[in-house]
């Protein structure tokens, strides 16, 4: 019996390990939220473009992980898009007044949506 009990340990062992390793890709603990809502529900349910989705992905974890780098790191995709969408300088925009962009800005194209 000593064997089955050791055999069913290291078998609940793996299993806990493989839990462990799901969960770091699909509900890693930096991402965890209140009412279950994460980056990725965010970024489907509003179907946004790949710089938007990495700013509220490091948005939504810099609490948990990179602290205030994550926000820089949201602040560098934002300008991204600005420049890439608006035709912005992303050397320009954090140094600007908000009301400077805001006279820039016009709607994007529709293919600025992926």
């Amino acid at each position: 019996m000593p064997k089955a009990k050791a055999k069913a340990k290291a078998k609940a062992k793996t299993k806990a390990k493989t839990k462990a390793k799901e969960d770091l890709v699909s509900s890693p603990a930096h991402y965890a939220a209140t009412k279950g809502l994460e980056p990725i529900n965010i970024i489907e349910t509003f179907d946004l473009p790949f710089h938007l989705a990495c700013a509220v992905r490091y948005i939504c974890r810099f609490r948990h992980k990179g602290g205030s780098l994550d926000l820089l790191k949201a602040m560098w995709y934002i300008s991204r898009y600005l420049y890439r969408y608006y035709e912005m300088d992303p050397d320009e925009i954090l140094d600007m007044d908000i009301s400077k962009i805001l006279d820039n800005l016009t709607e994007p194209p529709m293919s600025a949506t992926n």
